[in-house]
């Protein structure tokens, strides 16, 4: 299984590099905005973002990875945010937002304001899953962190 993590900052990126490992991932790549994340991920996407662009332009940049991995977790934040809703709209699928909990079934989140619960799982294609800090077991984290350019589009 592969995952893709998009995090803005370091330590949220560990989190959610652990968090891919515990859904069974077992190639992780990550981007982080933020800072550098050591020994996280199998392969750290480093995507320079020109003078005067948005960050949250850089979803572009990231749409052949997404659609090479079976899950995508996204740290929610406001950038994080818009770049998992262009992300899943660029893939034809939904980004679930809320999410408490990553299971093996799916990202469990809440709604209604946070009164309910529900897992959510995509029907077919990659799983774009908005996952807050503190979620995930950082310790779980692994790789070696191979450095590759991504050039911005």
């Amino acid at each position: 299984m592969k995952a893709l993590v998009i995090a803005e900052h370091a330590d949220v990126a560990r989190e959610l590099a652990g968090g891919a490992r515990g859904l069974g991932a077992d190639e992780v790549s990550l981007v982080c905005f933020g800072g550098v994340v050591d020994n996280a991920a199998d392969t750290v996407l480093n995507v320079a973002v020109p003078e005067g662009a948005l960050v949250d332009d850089a979803y572009l940049a990231l749409v052949p990875f997404a659609e090479q991995s079976d899950v995508v977790l996204v740290e929610a934040t406001r950038r994080g945010k818009v770049i998992a809703g262009r992300l899943a709209a660029k893939m034809g699928t939904a980004a679930a937002t809320a999410t408490v909990a990553l299971t093996q079934d799916g990202a469990r989140g809440t709604y209604f304001g946070g009164v309910a619960e529900r897992v959510q799982k995509p029907a077919a294609g990659t799983a774009v899953y908005l996952v807050a800090a503190g979620v995930c077991d950082a310790a779980r984290a692994s790789g070696a962190g191979e450095a590759v350019d991504v050039a911005w589009v």
